[in-house]
């Protein structure tokens, strides 16, 4: 399970947490790492809504990796 949010609060990381541990406790599968927060994401976006900053770009990429990995690991455990 990968959770997205566009938009976070400080108030709200608390909120994630449990949600968090509810999804552990329901024996569901969250992607651990890598943790991926966006901060300030009005000034790493252009007029046309794409995506400039190449940092951020980076760690996307290596996030979903982590999630085509974790995809790939249980899959592999379902079929056996």
């Amino acid at each position: 399970m990968l959770l997205l949010y566009s938009k976070i609060h400080f108030y709200e990381l608390q909120r994630y947490r449990i949600f968090r541990q509810s999804i552990m406790y329901l024996d569901m599968v969250p992607l651990q790492q890598p943790e991926f927060y966006l901060g300030q994401a009005a000034e790493k976006f252009d007029a046309a809504g794409n995506l400039t900053d190449d940092a951020t770009k980076k760690k996307i990429q290596e996030l979903w990796a982590a999630f085509a990995s974790l995809i790939e690991m249980h899959a592999g455990k379902r079929e056996a």
